[in-house]
């Protein structure tokens, strides 16, 4: 009976009841319904899927790639989106980039499928949030800053580090996605150079700053090779931020030191204690490596 009931769901209840099942207690039958809704859901998706509802089939994608499901079945779901791009709008082009982050392989039509809804976020990039920017980033340098896989759209990179400039971000959500588009090569001066007045108008976000936000700001000027005008006034303070942590061996203090030199700073306390015998015996005894997310 609950096999004939469930070969009988539409797609939308297979996906609404799979969601319901990650909160069930563990038992016999929720553990079969988990098996048996991907399997149902593969037989029926290319009788059912509405070909001209791209609502839906954004959808179907986005449960396709997270369920892992088959090469064939997701190709057609990708196959069927990029027929129907052209009416992509803000909230499905966002799930289609989730959906593809989940891919295990990417090919030449889930690329074409991903740089169309990147196309589409940024042409309506005065309705996304800052939320938006930061998750589609990371989830993006999480899949293809990899060697494994590559992508690059400079205007969606353009448009999330231009945002920060734009709406007068924190000093700390610009430096993070500096982070993340430093991953791409990528990087903006403008939104440095802000983050650099940002920094001289406020000392206490770069001196009191952690550890992480001081080295990716750093890491983000080096990779630019800009050095600020008020750099006079910016170096003693993230000098200063650098030594209240020169205990933490864990640190990519290698890194950092180079960055630093880029920008023709050379901090000879810093680098002093840094090449001490003691302090590298515990850095390299860790199996530290130079670069750092």
């Amino acid at each position: 009976m609950i096999a004939k009931q469930v070969n009988e769901l539409s797609l939308q209840q297979i996906i609404f009841l799979d969601f319901l099942l990650k909160d069930f207690e563990f038992c016999p039958l929720s553990e079969a319904l988990k098996i048996a809704l991907p399997i149902v859901f593969e037989t029926h998706v290319e009788t059912q899927a509405e070909l001209k509802n791209i609502s839906q089939l954004c959808k179907l994608l986005h449960f396709a790639c997270r369920r892992h499901l088959s090469q064939q079945t997701v190709a057609f779901l990708i196959k069927s989106v990029l027929d129907e791009a052209t009416r992509l709008d803000l909230k499905s082009a966002k799930i289609v980039v989730h959906s593809i982050c989940e891919l295990d392989t990417i090919d030449d039509n889930s690329v074409l499928l991903l740089h169309q809804a990147l196309d589409v976020i940024v042409n309506n990039k005065s309705k996304c949030s800052y939320s938006d920017f930061d998750v589609i980033l990371s989830k993006l340098a999480s899949k293809f800053s990899q060697k494994r896989f590559y992508l690059y759209h400079e205007n969606f990179l353009h448009s999330a580090t231009s945002f920060i400039v734009e709406r007068q971000r924190s000093f700390e959500e610009g430096v993070w996605i500096v982070k993340k588009a430093s991953k791409f090569g990528f990087v903006n001066l403008k939104l440095l150079g802000y983050l650099a007045a940002k920094a001289e108008r406020v000392p206490h976000v770069l001196s009191d700053c952690g550890t992480l936000i001081l080295f990716s700001f750093v890491g983000g000027l080096s990779l630019a090779d800009y050095r600020p005008n008020n750099w006079n006034i910016l170096e003693p303070l993230i000098l200063k931020n650098a030594f209240s942590h020169i205990g933490a061996v864990e640190l990519p203090w290698m890194k950092f030191a180079l960055d630093l030199c880029t920008l023709d700073c050379w901090p000879l306390k810093l680098l002093d204690s840094l090449f001490n015998c003691d302090f590298l015996s515990k850095y390299l005894s860790r199996g530290c490596k130079l670069n750092h997310d």
